[in-house]
């Protein structure tokens, strides 16, 4: 996936995509070319991970 695939299917700017992939929070390779790549079943395990997280949160916050 591109950068701008990632973008799209997460809801976000391409900088935010660029910026994750940098610090390595977004699994990502790098093309022949020097630009950014994603496998498409690893994005979608982050956004798993991600929802969980955010589940266990809210669940948290809902408890108190």
């Amino acid at each position: 996936m591109t950068t701008i695939e990632v973008a799209q299917l997460l809801e976000m700017s391409e900088s935010t995509v660029r910026r994750w992939a940098r610090q390595k929070k977004l699994p990502h390779f790098l093309s022949p070319g020097g630009q950014y790549r994603f496998d498409e079943d690893e994005v979608r395990r982050f956004v798993e991970a991600r929802r969980v997280r955010v589940s266990e949160v809210m669940r948290q916050l809902e408890a108190t």
